[in-house]
Protein backbone atom coordinates (compact mmCIF):
# COMPACT_ATOMS: atom_id res chain seq x y z
CA UNK A 1 0.00 0.00 0.00
CA UNK A 2 3.03 1.73 0.36
CA UNK A 3 4.85 1.99 -3.04
CA UNK A 4 4.01 1.72 -6.57
CA UNK A 5 5.56 -1.83 -6.84
CA UNK A 6 4.53 -2.17 -10.45
CA UNK A 7 5.97 0.82 -11.93
CA UNK A 8 9.23 0.31 -10.59
CA UNK A 9 9.47 -3.25 -11.81
CA UNK A 10 8.41 -2.78 -14.71
CA UNK A 11 10.72 0.08 -15.16
CA UNK A 12 13.78 -2.34 -14.27
CA UNK A 13 12.61 -4.65 -16.53
CA UNK A 14 12.67 -2.00 -19.01
CA UNK A 15 16.64 -0.77 -18.21
CA UNK A 16 17.18 -4.95 -19.04
CA UNK A 17 15.64 -6.18 -22.21
CA UNK A 18 17.52 -3.14 -23.86
CA UNK A 19 20.44 -5.17 -22.28
CA UNK A 20 19.13 -8.07 -24.11
CA UNK A 21 17.77 -8.28 -27.01
CA UNK A 22 15.83 -4.40 -26.76
CA UNK A 23 12.81 -5.93 -28.39
CA UNK A 24 10.81 -3.91 -25.51
CA UNK A 25 7.24 -4.90 -24.92
CA UNK A 26 5.49 -7.55 -27.41
CA UNK A 27 2.05 -7.74 -25.53
CA UNK A 28 0.70 -4.54 -23.86
CA UNK A 29 -2.13 -6.76 -23.16
CA UNK A 30 -0.70 -8.85 -20.27
CA UNK A 31 -1.61 -7.33 -16.94
CA UNK A 32 1.42 -8.74 -15.28
CA UNK A 33 4.37 -8.05 -16.75
CA UNK A 34 6.47 -11.76 -15.68
CA UNK A 35 3.95 -13.62 -17.98
CA UNK A 36 5.29 -12.65 -21.16
CA UNK A 37 5.48 -8.88 -21.82
CA UNK A 38 8.23 -9.14 -23.24
CA UNK A 39 10.06 -12.10 -25.42
CA UNK A 40 12.49 -12.91 -22.74
CA UNK A 41 12.25 -16.62 -21.78
CA UNK A 42 11.04 -18.18 -18.64
CA UNK A 43 14.73 -18.59 -17.48
CA UNK A 44 15.81 -15.34 -17.95
CA UNK A 45 12.62 -13.82 -16.76
CA UNK A 46 12.82 -16.33 -13.65
CA UNK A 47 16.86 -15.54 -12.75
CA UNK A 48 16.55 -11.29 -13.65
CA UNK A 49 13.74 -11.25 -11.05
CA UNK A 50 15.06 -13.22 -8.57
CA UNK A 51 18.81 -12.14 -8.66
CA UNK A 52 17.37 -8.49 -8.20
CA UNK A 53 14.05 -8.20 -5.99
CA UNK A 54 16.05 -7.34 -2.44
CA UNK A 55 17.73 -4.65 -4.80
CA UNK A 56 14.25 -3.49 -6.08
CA UNK A 57 12.50 -3.55 -2.81
CA UNK A 58 15.27 -1.81 -0.83
CA UNK A 59 14.95 0.72 -3.61
CA UNK A 60 10.92 1.82 -3.56
CA UNK A 61 9.50 4.79 -2.66
CA UNK A 62 6.68 5.65 -0.53
CA UNK A 63 3.89 6.94 -2.50
CA UNK A 64 3.30 10.44 -2.35
CA UNK A 65 1.39 11.29 0.65
CA UNK A 66 1.18 8.00 1.90
CA UNK A 67 2.67 8.89 5.47
CA UNK A 68 0.38 11.89 5.81
CA UNK A 69 -2.70 9.77 5.69
CA UNK A 70 -1.27 6.79 7.43
CA UNK A 71 -0.86 9.03 10.59
CA UNK A 72 -3.81 10.47 9.81
CA UNK A 73 -5.89 7.24 10.16
CA UNK A 74 -3.98 6.18 13.78
CA UNK A 75 -5.35 10.36 15.00
CA UNK A 76 -8.68 9.28 13.64
CA UNK A 77 -8.12 6.25 16.50
CA UNK A 78 -7.43 3.50 13.59
CA UNK A 79 -5.25 0.39 14.63
CA UNK A 80 -2.17 0.55 11.87
CA UNK A 81 -1.59 -3.27 10.31
CA UNK A 82 0.59 -3.52 7.39
CA UNK A 83 0.00 -6.83 5.63
CA UNK A 84 2.74 -8.21 3.41
CA UNK A 85 3.27 -10.56 1.35
CA UNK A 86 7.09 -11.08 1.34
CA UNK A 87 7.17 -14.24 3.24
CA UNK A 88 7.05 -16.12 -0.13
CA UNK A 89 10.36 -17.54 -0.48
CA UNK A 90 11.78 -14.91 -2.76
CA UNK A 91 13.60 -12.57 -0.08
CA UNK A 92 16.26 -13.47 2.65
CA UNK A 93 14.60 -11.94 5.48
CA UNK A 94 11.86 -10.37 4.88
CA UNK A 95 11.28 -8.89 8.02
CA UNK A 96 14.57 -7.02 8.80
CA UNK A 97 13.65 -5.71 5.16
CA UNK A 98 10.45 -4.38 5.80
CA UNK A 99 11.03 -3.28 9.29
CA UNK A 100 14.33 -1.16 7.96
CA UNK A 101 12.34 0.22 5.00
CA UNK A 102 9.64 1.38 7.48
CA UNK A 103 12.04 3.29 9.84
CA UNK A 104 13.57 4.89 6.83
CA UNK A 105 10.47 6.59 5.70
CA UNK A 106 9.08 6.77 9.30
CA UNK A 107 6.08 4.83 8.01
CA UNK A 108 3.61 4.29 11.41
CA UNK A 109 2.36 1.11 11.77
CA UNK A 110 0.66 -0.64 15.19
CA UNK A 111 1.43 -4.63 13.97
CA UNK A 112 4.09 -5.84 10.78
CA UNK A 113 2.26 -8.98 9.67
CA UNK A 114 3.67 -11.41 6.85
CA UNK A 115 1.98 -13.42 4.35
CA UNK A 116 2.66 -15.24 0.90
CA UNK A 117 1.92 -13.52 -1.86
CA UNK A 118 1.42 -16.36 -3.81
CA UNK A 119 -1.68 -17.73 -1.52
CA UNK A 120 -4.27 -15.41 -2.40
CA UNK A 121 -6.18 -16.33 1.06
CA UNK A 122 -3.92 -15.84 3.40
CA UNK A 123 -4.43 -11.74 3.74
CA UNK A 124 -7.96 -12.87 3.86
CA UNK A 125 -7.19 -15.00 6.69
CA UNK A 126 -5.40 -12.27 8.70
CA UNK A 127 -8.33 -9.75 8.04
CA UNK A 128 -10.94 -12.04 9.71
CA UNK A 129 -8.73 -12.83 12.78
CA UNK A 130 -7.57 -9.73 13.33
CA UNK A 131 -11.07 -8.27 12.56
CA UNK A 132 -10.04 -5.56 9.95
CA UNK A 133 -12.93 -3.73 8.78
CA UNK A 134 -11.01 -2.01 6.44
CA UNK A 135 -8.27 -3.16 4.16
CA UNK A 136 -6.44 -1.31 1.36
CA UNK A 137 -5.32 -3.75 -1.54
CA UNK A 138 -3.62 -3.43 -5.11
CA UNK A 139 -4.26 -6.60 -5.73
CA UNK A 140 -7.72 -7.32 -7.52
CA UNK A 141 -6.93 -11.37 -6.74
CA UNK A 142 -7.01 -11.00 -2.48
CA UNK A 143 -9.53 -7.87 -3.30
CA UNK A 144 -11.74 -10.12 -4.43
CA UNK A 145 -11.03 -12.66 -1.88
CA UNK A 146 -11.57 -10.46 1.05
CA UNK A 147 -15.13 -9.53 -0.37
CA UNK A 148 -16.15 -13.08 -0.93
CA UNK A 149 -14.78 -14.46 2.55
CA UNK A 150 -16.80 -12.70 5.14
CA UNK A 151 -18.59 -14.91 6.76
CA UNK A 152 -17.27 -16.02 10.06
CA UNK A 153 -18.69 -19.29 11.46
CA UNK A 154 -18.80 -21.88 14.31
CA UNK A 155 -20.00 -25.29 14.42
CA UNK A 156 -21.21 -26.57 17.36
CA UNK A 157 -21.70 -30.47 16.75
CA UNK A 158 -22.21 -33.72 18.71
CA UNK A 159 -20.62 -35.32 15.54
CA UNK A 160 -20.20 -39.01 16.94
CA UNK A 161 -24.22 -39.36 18.05
CA UNK A 162 -25.10 -39.99 14.09
CA UNK A 163 -23.51 -39.94 11.16
CA UNK A 164 -25.15 -36.66 9.55
CA UNK A 165 -23.21 -34.36 11.51
CA UNK A 166 -19.44 -36.11 9.59
CA UNK A 167 -21.14 -34.60 6.26
CA UNK A 168 -21.96 -31.00 7.66
CA UNK A 169 -18.32 -30.80 8.66
CA UNK A 170 -17.00 -32.76 5.92
CA UNK A 171 -19.25 -30.05 3.44
CA UNK A 172 -18.16 -27.12 5.59
CA UNK A 173 -14.53 -27.77 5.27
CA UNK A 174 -15.09 -28.22 1.46
CA UNK A 175 -16.49 -24.83 1.40
CA UNK A 176 -14.10 -22.75 2.88
CA UNK A 177 -14.21 -20.06 -0.22
CA UNK A 178 -16.98 -19.05 1.41
CA UNK A 179 -16.95 -19.42 5.23
CA UNK A 180 -13.62 -18.72 8.02
CA UNK A 181 -14.24 -21.27 10.44
CA UNK A 182 -13.50 -19.87 13.75
CA UNK A 183 -14.19 -23.12 15.98
CA UNK A 184 -15.58 -26.39 16.14
CA UNK A 185 -17.16 -26.65 19.45
CA UNK A 186 -18.16 -30.16 20.72
CA UNK A 187 -21.59 -30.50 21.89
CA UNK A 188 -23.21 -33.36 24.88
CA UNK A 189 -25.45 -36.05 23.73
CA UNK A 190 -26.68 -39.04 25.55
CA UNK A 191 -28.43 -42.51 23.32
CA UNK A 192 -28.60 -46.27 24.29
CA UNK A 193 -25.12 -46.82 23.53
CA UNK A 194 -23.46 -44.01 24.29
CA UNK A 195 -25.32 -43.28 28.25
CA UNK A 196 -22.36 -40.80 29.36
CA UNK A 197 -21.68 -37.11 28.73
CA UNK A 198 -18.35 -37.51 29.45
CA UNK A 199 -17.56 -40.14 26.94
CA UNK A 200 -19.83 -38.55 24.23
CA UNK A 201 -18.02 -35.40 24.50
CA UNK A 202 -14.48 -37.21 24.03
CA UNK A 203 -16.02 -39.35 20.89
CA UNK A 204 -17.13 -36.48 19.30
CA UNK A 205 -13.68 -34.60 19.72
CA UNK A 206 -11.86 -37.80 18.30
CA UNK A 207 -14.16 -37.95 15.67
CA UNK A 208 -14.13 -34.41 14.57
CA UNK A 209 -10.14 -34.58 14.53
CA UNK A 210 -10.64 -37.26 12.00
CA UNK A 211 -13.06 -35.31 9.43
CA UNK A 212 -10.73 -32.52 9.88
CA UNK A 213 -7.61 -34.67 9.48
CA UNK A 214 -9.13 -36.72 6.13
CA UNK A 215 -9.79 -33.26 4.92
CA UNK A 216 -6.42 -31.75 5.36
CA UNK A 217 -7.92 -29.59 8.00
CA UNK A 218 -4.84 -28.56 10.89
CA UNK A 219 -7.00 -28.91 14.14
CA UNK A 220 -4.36 -26.85 16.25
CA UNK A 221 -6.61 -24.53 18.21
CA UNK A 222 -9.81 -25.68 16.13
CA UNK A 223 -11.41 -27.65 18.01
CA UNK A 224 -13.15 -27.34 21.25
CA UNK A 225 -14.55 -29.45 23.99
CA UNK A 226 -18.31 -28.12 25.56
CA UNK A 227 -20.38 -29.16 28.11
CA UNK A 228 -20.11 -32.34 30.02
CA UNK A 229 -23.80 -32.72 31.05
CA UNK A 230 -27.35 -30.26 30.39
CA UNK A 231 -28.46 -27.12 32.17
CA UNK A 232 -31.71 -28.96 32.62
CA UNK A 233 -29.77 -31.46 34.49
CA UNK A 234 -27.91 -28.39 36.81
CA UNK A 235 -24.63 -28.11 34.60
CA UNK A 236 -23.52 -24.51 34.40
CA UNK A 237 -19.74 -24.29 34.09
CA UNK A 238 -17.49 -22.80 31.93
CA UNK A 239 -15.31 -24.97 29.08
CA UNK A 240 -13.43 -24.80 26.49
CA UNK A 241 -15.93 -24.28 23.86
CA UNK A 242 -17.90 -22.01 25.93
CA UNK A 243 -15.04 -19.58 26.27
CA UNK A 244 -14.13 -19.56 22.46
CA UNK A 245 -17.57 -19.20 21.62
CA UNK A 246 -17.35 -15.88 23.60
CA UNK A 247 -13.82 -14.47 23.09
CA UNK A 248 -14.60 -15.17 19.09
CA UNK A 249 -17.87 -13.59 19.14
CA UNK A 250 -16.57 -10.51 20.71
CA UNK A 251 -13.43 -10.59 18.83
CA UNK A 252 -16.14 -10.27 15.27
CA UNK A 253 -18.39 -7.89 13.80
CA UNK A 254 -20.48 -10.88 13.42
CA UNK A 255 -20.31 -14.37 13.69
CA UNK A 256 -23.14 -17.41 12.32
CA UNK A 257 -23.16 -20.31 15.10
CA UNK A 258 -24.21 -23.55 13.08
CA UNK A 259 -25.73 -25.73 15.92
CA UNK A 260 -26.55 -29.34 14.78
CA UNK A 261 -26.65 -30.84 18.24
CA UNK A 262 -27.53 -29.61 21.77
CA UNK A 263 -27.87 -26.11 22.46
CA UNK A 264 -26.08 -25.75 25.80
CA UNK A 265 -22.68 -24.65 24.78
CA UNK A 266 -24.48 -21.49 23.07
CA UNK A 267 -26.80 -20.92 25.79
CA UNK A 268 -24.12 -21.08 28.09
CA UNK A 269 -22.11 -18.44 26.21
CA UNK A 270 -25.59 -16.30 26.12
CA UNK A 271 -25.72 -16.70 29.61
CA UNK A 272 -22.46 -15.97 31.30
CA UNK A 273 -21.64 -12.76 28.34
CA UNK A 274 -25.41 -11.13 26.91
CA UNK A 275 -22.95 -8.42 25.08
CA UNK A 276 -22.37 -11.70 22.11
CA UNK A 277 -26.62 -11.50 21.34
CA UNK A 278 -26.27 -8.63 19.38
CA UNK A 279 -22.88 -10.07 17.40
CA UNK A 280 -24.25 -13.43 16.63
CA UNK A 281 -27.16 -15.40 14.71
CA UNK A 282 -27.58 -18.98 15.40
CA UNK A 283 -29.01 -21.26 12.73
CA UNK A 284 -30.16 -24.11 15.15
CA UNK A 285 -30.92 -27.75 13.20
CA UNK A 286 -33.65 -28.69 16.36
CA UNK A 287 -36.98 -30.02 16.93
CA UNK A 288 -39.53 -31.66 14.77
CA UNK A 289 -42.15 -29.39 12.70
CA UNK A 290 -44.82 -27.44 15.19
CA UNK A 291 -47.32 -30.78 14.10
CA UNK A 292 -45.21 -32.92 15.95
CA UNK A 293 -46.45 -34.08 19.08
CA UNK A 294 -42.63 -35.74 20.32
CA UNK A 295 -40.34 -32.87 20.28
CA UNK A 296 -39.08 -33.39 22.87
CA UNK A 297 -38.03 -36.89 22.18
CA UNK A 298 -36.04 -34.98 19.34
CA UNK A 299 -32.04 -35.29 20.24
CA UNK A 300 -31.07 -31.73 19.77
CA UNK A 301 -34.37 -30.78 22.23
CA UNK A 302 -33.30 -32.83 25.41
CA UNK A 303 -31.73 -29.86 27.18
CA UNK A 304 -35.19 -28.05 27.20
CA UNK A 305 -33.02 -25.46 30.00
CA UNK A 306 -30.94 -24.27 26.75
CA UNK A 307 -33.55 -24.06 24.33
CA UNK A 308 -35.53 -21.26 26.98
CA UNK A 309 -32.37 -19.48 27.32
CA UNK A 310 -31.89 -19.16 23.87
CA UNK A 311 -35.72 -18.10 23.05
CA UNK A 312 -35.73 -16.07 25.65
CA UNK A 313 -33.09 -14.08 24.49
CA UNK A 314 -33.69 -12.00 21.49
CA UNK A 315 -30.89 -13.50 19.95
CA UNK A 316 -31.41 -13.81 16.02
CA UNK A 317 -32.44 -17.19 15.60
CA UNK A 318 -33.12 -19.54 12.42
CA UNK A 319 -34.68 -22.82 13.90
CA UNK A 320 -34.42 -25.54 10.97
CA UNK A 321 -37.07 -28.49 12.01
CA UNK A 322 -35.63 -32.13 12.22
CA UNK A 323 -38.49 -34.15 11.45
CA UNK A 324 -40.45 -33.01 7.44
CA UNK A 325 -38.24 -30.07 7.20
CA UNK A 326 -34.56 -30.92 7.28
CA UNK A 327 -35.90 -34.57 6.07
CA UNK A 328 -36.77 -33.23 3.04
CA UNK A 329 -33.50 -31.14 2.52
CA UNK A 330 -31.27 -32.29 -0.49
CA UNK A 331 -27.90 -30.87 -0.89
CA UNK A 332 -25.13 -31.40 -4.02
CA UNK A 333 -22.29 -33.84 -4.21
CA UNK A 334 -18.21 -32.17 -3.18
CA UNK A 335 -15.60 -33.47 -5.09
Amino acid sequence: MHTNFDDTLLNEYLKHDKQLRNAGIINENIENLRNGMFDWTYDEERSFYTENIETFAKNLKPIDDSQYYINKLKEDGHEIYIITGRNNGEYKNPYELTKNWLKKYDIFYDKLIFTNAYNKHEKTEVCLKNNISLMIEDSTTISLDLINNNINVILDTDIYNECDDQFALAYLLKSQDKFNIEAITIAPFQNHWIPSNDSGIELSYQEAKKVCELCDMDTNNLIFKGATNYISKGYDGINDAVNNIIEIDLRNEKTYILAIGELTNVALAIKHEPEIIDKIEIIWLGGHTLLNKNNLHEANFKDVEAVKIIFESNVKLTVIPCRGVASNLYTTLMN
